[in-house]
This record gives C-alpha cells, structure tokens and sequence, in this order.
C-alpha cells in the first residue's frame, strides 16, 4: 500500500477551510499529490491518502479534483470523532434564529439583520453549500460547517484574533479546545478515554500522538509519500518507523537548501527537475535522488491551427515581472493585428489585479498602443487579457487554442511545462528545462535569441510549429501514466536494494 501525505494547506496553520465562492484564493495550486494518486489509482494500484489538515469540505473537494473514490483517512475526523463519509444535505434555514430575523440577499452572502442591525453573515463554496456562518454580536464567533451536515469547529474571537477554537463530533459534542494564543489544547472530560492526557502544549502535540498511534499500525510493507512542507516533515520524521519513506519535492513549496536532516532520514527523495536534483546530491551529498514527472500527459493537442487569432499566454506569479518582454510582445502585436495576449495570473488578489492593469496600461500608453485590457475573456474586441488561473482546469480550457507559451520566470512551475507540452503548444522559456528542447518543442532565450525573433520563429514560420507539434507529441509518450507507473516501480526496486 502507498499512503500519500499531501499537503493540502491554506496558510501557517494545519487549516485547509474552503473560501467563500467568491473570494479568489491567494495563489494557483498545481498539486503533486492529486496527480501521482490519480495516476495509481488508475493503474488499478493500491494507494490511500492520510490528510493531517483540518479541512471540513474535504469531499467537495475530492471530487472537484476527480479522485473521490480513493480511500482515505483523517486526522481531524479521529481527533473529533466523526466517522460518517457521505456528503450531507443542511441548509442556513435549518439553524435555530431568532423569531424577528430578516433576510438580505446579495450576489455573494446571506445577510441575517434583527432589528436593522447584522446578527449573522452566511457563507457559500463553489458548489453553493453553506461553509461559515458568522454571528456579529458583541461575542463574535464563527460557525463552520462540515460538507457531511453539520458545525464541525465554533471560532471565538477577542477583538479581531481568534481566541479559541472547539472542534465537534456529528452529535453536536465538543471534543477538544483549541487556544490560539497559547496553543494549548484541553480534552473534553467525556473524550478522556481516547487521549493519553487531558491537555497539551499544542496541536502539534496531539497530531504527533495520532501520528505515532497511526502508523504503529500500517505494515512494514507499507510505503508513505510525503509531501515535502515545513507544516508536517518535521512531525512526520519523528513519527515513521518502519515504513519506506519518499518525499517529494514539487515546485517551490519547500526550500530544497533547507532540507538535509529530511533528505537524510528519506529513503527516497523524489523532484521534478534535473536542477534541484543536482542542487540536493552536491550540496547534501545525498545519492537516493530521483527526477519523476508528478504529471502525466491526458490533456489533447491544441487546435490553434484552426483559429485566425494568434494567441500568446505568458504567466505572471509576482510583481517582479519582465516589463522589457511585455513591452516587445506589445511592439510585435502593434504590427500583428492578429495576436492576443493572455497574462495568465498566478499569484493574486484585487490588489495584485489592479498592479498588473495599471501596468499594462503604463506599458501601451509608453508604446503608444491603441489596445484595450480585459479581466478575464469575454470580449472579443480585448486583445489583452488578465486571467485569473485558480486551477489545473482554468489552464487546460485556456490551451485549447492556445499559439504560443511566452514564460520568462526563472522557474517555470511544472504544471504548465507538462500542460503546453501535452497539447502540443511551443514555449519560449529563459533556461534549459527537462520539458522544453531547443528548437523542437520550444525556445532557451538562454541561447541568445531575442524574444521578438522568438515570437517571430513560430508565429511567422507554419512549418516551425508544426515540427514543435510533432516532437510534443513524440514527448508526450514518455509522460504518460503508464511510463511514470514504471518509473516508480523501477526506483523503489532500486531503493529496496540497500
């Protein structure tokens, strides 16, 4: 049995709560877990996810993200005692309100007003269930609500922090008490027969009790693929005993030059490029290192060819971005009425919106561009575009006609590497990648080429994209599900060795 550990979490605490529907979340999310278990699930491998997150919405997402028949486990569902897996029907209605309460509907909450003042705001998540409701009396607390019916944790507040969080069972029945200021956990009275203590210095100390207990349990034969975050690697290490372990580092979600005591106690550590393999091995001196693509090629090639417009996506994840490149690519479509430009966001929130807008505006008003800026992709007349990309989906749609991938950041994330692969997209990359290949499936500006001839080479040359579409789909062959299953199955044998 592989158990992954993903990690599954939405800021510096163990908490992974679904936002409101129509709060953006702070940065895209390409995970490696969701991948690699996709992939043995489907080679009809024995595989099981242990989620160490609080996430009360979790099979909403487990089946937004199509691996809702996979079995898992939860440490928060054992620590509250909750052992129902279906989905629940509750609605906001079904609460005990006041008699005198009016209703205010708007676009994105649920207003409760008692006395034309707010008592309560009702939130919603993406399938359009209710996630938090939040009482605005003078002792503020939140009610969140887990996707099987019912309140699963109250947050108190003290002014605008909160103070203490409890955590419920399906019956109503608090279990533990989490103090936020102090990290200090208390134990209902009731619940003393399934922890060792009463209280605890912290979470991490009750989690790592569960870990330990866990675990104790999974067979020698057993192999755990850790996630690599700072959140759990630490609790993890000290928690395995027996089992296999492979971390996997993915992206930029875990400082690999920080790393060494982990890398030491894994027994395989997995990357996605050949870069940071090479950066662990020689500045670690670790030898058990393998490079394994956490994505495999499903998508279908891209039907740009069947378009008029020359469509250019170029990915921005912060504010340092190449103001030099942009302006190039709005020099070349002053010339090339044809193309459109799609500034896929990666990192965002309205302010961060409203940066890159006001940047775009800078930057065709100094190239004297008479061009309009849209967010998002509904205009036809827009030849620029701001899109928010909050998922693996949001890119995929995109690519399906997509001409050309401009991606200038000094390390492009690897789902979208495998994605303009994978339908057959050309990507102009600063550097030398294991997915791109100098002029077969892409350009190294690296190598001295001048972005414009770049744009140039494949906009202006059929003959130049259509080589690129031909070697993506011979690469493509090596990337998928089956090949990436063998490439597990040969590095865990070799492991096994030693």
């Amino acid at each position: 049995m592989l158990w992954f550990i993903p990690s599954w979490y939405k800021d510096e605490s163990m908490n992974a709560m679904e936002r409101s529907w129509n709060r953006k979340t702070v940065s895209s999310q390409f995970d490696d877990t969701v991948s690699q278990v996709k992939i043995f699930n489907e080679g009809n491998k024995d595989v099981s996810l242990m989620i160490l997150s609080y996430t009360p919405q979790l099979r909403h997402f487990l089946y937004r993200e199509e691996i809702m028949d996979v079995p898992y486990i939860s440490i928060f569902d054992d620590l509250q005692d909750i052992h129902s897996k279906r989905i629940g029907l509750y609605s906001y209605k079904d609460l005990n309100w006041p008699k005198d309460i009016e209703w205010t509907y708007t676009p994105y909450i649920v207003l409760a007003k008692r006395c034309g003042k707010e008592f309560a705001k009702i939130y919603f998540g993406k399938e359009g269930y209710m996630i938090v409701v939040e009482l605005c009396e003078s002792n503020r607390k939140k009610l969140v609500f887990d996707d099987r019916g019912f309140v699963s944790s109250i947050q108190y507040f003290k002014e605008d922090a909160i103070e203490y969080i409890e955590y419920y069972n399906e019956k109503g029945e608090w279990q533990f008490r989490h103090d936020c200021m102090s990290d200090h956990v208390l134990i209902n009275e009731t619940q003393k027969h399934r922890f060792r203590k009463m209280e605890y210095n912290s979470m991490d100390e009750v989690m790592k009790e569960y870990l330990q207990m866990k675990l104790h349990h999974f067979s020698f034969e057993d192999i755990v693929v850790i996630a690599s975050d700072e959140h759990h690697n630490e609790m993890l290490m000290q928690s395995i005993w027996k089992q296999k372990i492979i971390l996997s580092l993915f992206g930029d979600r875990f400082d690999i030059h920080k790393g060494g005591h982990v890398y030491h106690k894994a027994d395989i550590v997995l990357t996605d490029s050949d870069e940071k393999k090479h950066i662990i091995e020689e500045e670690f001196r670790v030898h058990n290192v393998y490079t394994v693509s956490p994505f495999d090629t499903r998508f279908q090639l891209g039907q740009s060819q069947r378009t008029k417009k020359h469509k250019i996506y170029f990915p921005i994840d912060d504010i340092q971005i190449e103001l030099k490149a942009l302006e190039d690519i709005i020099e070349y479509m002053k010339s090339h009425p044809l193309v459109e430009l799609y500034i896929g966001l990666y990192q965002f929130d309205h302010t961060f919106e409203n940066t890159i807008y006001e940047i775009m505006n800078q930057l065709l008003r100094k190239c004297n561009a008479k061009m309009s800026i849209e967010v998002g992709i509904k205009k036809e007349s827009s030849r620029i575009h701001l899109v928010p990309i909050m998922s693996e989906n949001d890119l995929i749609s995109l690519f399906v006609d997509m001409r050309l991938i401009v991606d200038l950041r000094e390390h492009p994330d690897t789902f979208t590497l495998i994605a303009g692969m994978s339908t057959g997209i050309p990507q102009i990359v600063k550097h030398e990648n294991n997915y791109i290949h100098h002029k077969k499936n892409g350009l190294y500006l690296e190598r001295g080429i001048s972005l414009q001839e770049s744009i140039r080479y494949y906009l202006e040359y059929l003959e130049h994209w259509n080589d690129s579409l031909v070697y993506s789909y011979s690469l493509m062959q090596e990337y998928t599900g089956e090949k990436i299953l063998k490439k597990w199955k040969e590095m865990i044998k070799n492991e096994s060795k030693y």
